[in-house]
Order: structure tokens, then C-alpha cells, then sequence
């Protein structure tokens, strides 16, 4: 309860990734800016959890919740330079690299694209 009231007052949305019964990570919106866009981002609990769709479908899934509940245009992301496999799912999903620099890569995705 103390860690969701604090993600509350940091301005963000938190939605818990499900594997059966046990929370495998979390994917979070930030950032706002009502109407226009926000920020996605999301961390797998350990290398268990990895590789099995989930990010992928849970990134699918808030895609959805920021375009057609929450009416963003736009919705950002980045990573750090080395994290190949967020970088993989978030092409997947449709993120496109809209920058780099020496320790991270942004990727932007629209509404109508």
C-alpha cells in the first residue's frame, strides 16, 4: 500500500505484470501532460519472468489504456543504451527511435501510427 500511495503522489499510473498468481513486474505512466502525451516505462522482476511475451503483451495493453481511456496523442519511452531486449519490445509494439546519445535511446510512439 505505502509503495502505490507513493507512485500516486509522484503523478503516475502502476499496474502490476501477472503470471498466474505472482507479480512478475510493473509498468507504469508518468509524465503527463493532459491530453498530449505521457511516458511509459516498465521493469521485469527478475530474468525469470523475462522472455516469455509478457512485457510485449503488457506494453500492448497500456498502449491501448493511454490512447483510448486516458485520450494521449502521444506516448514516450526511453532506455539505457545496453537494454537490447526493452529496445526489441518496444520496436515490437510499434516505439519508434527518435534520438539517442551516449546513455540512452527515445522512442516515440503516436496515436494514428
Amino acid at each position: 500500500d505505502k509503495y502505490i500511495k507513493k507512485q500516486r503522489s509522484l503523478n503516475r499510473i502502476c499496474f502490476a505484470i501477472m503470471l498466474d498468481e505472482h507479480m512478475a513486474g510493473e509498468i507504469k505512466l508518468y509524465n503527463f501532460v493532459i491530453g498530449k502525451s505521457v511516458t511509459l516505462g516498465i521493469s521485469m522482476k527478475n530474468e525469470y519472468y523475462k522472455n516469455k511475451g509478457l512485457g510485449v503483451q503488457a506494453e500492448k495493453l497500456i498502449k491501448d489504456y493511454a490512447f483510448n481511456i486516458l485520450g494521449v496523442e502521444t506516448m514516450f519511452a526511453d532506455t539505457i543504451i545496453t537494454n537490447t531486449r526493452s529496445q526489441h519490445v518496444l520496436e515490437k509494439v510499434g516505439f519508434k527511435l527518435i534520438k539517442e546519445d551516449e546513455n540512452y535511446k527515445y522512442y516515440k510512439l503516436d496515436k494514428n501510427n
